[in-house]
């Protein structure tokens, strides 16, 4: 799945999704897709448990910064570059403890 984009473009989110993971990839903002943007990644969860474990991941990295739990879907806003993690591409992130 392609799901990422900027402002102005439709992302999908898997069914029952309820909570949304937000962070700064400190990492990969400045250079690729995310040139001279701020490269924001979405984790969509199915409930507060898996949100708590993919926000308490992303903070155990050194490369992620301003992680936030949201309850409504994320307003793409100017100036950054949006990727879209699901539990299906990503499992680790979704893991509890894997960083």
């Amino acid at each position: 799945m392609n799901n990422e984009g900027f402002k102005g473009d439709k992302l999908t989110y898997p069914e029952g999704t309820t909570l949304w993971v937000l962070c700064n990839d400190r990492f990969m903002s400045g250079w690729g897709k995310a040139g001279g943007v701020i490269n924001t990644l979405i984790f969509p969860c199915k409930d507060l448990a898996q949100a708590n474990i993919v926000a308490d991941n992303a903070r155990r990295r050194g490369d992620q910064k301003y992680v936030r739990i949201v309850s409504n879907a994320p307003r793409l806003r100017d100036g950054h570059y949006y990727q879209v993690k699901t539990a299906e591409e990503y499992p680790l992130w979704y893991k509890y403890g894997a960083f």
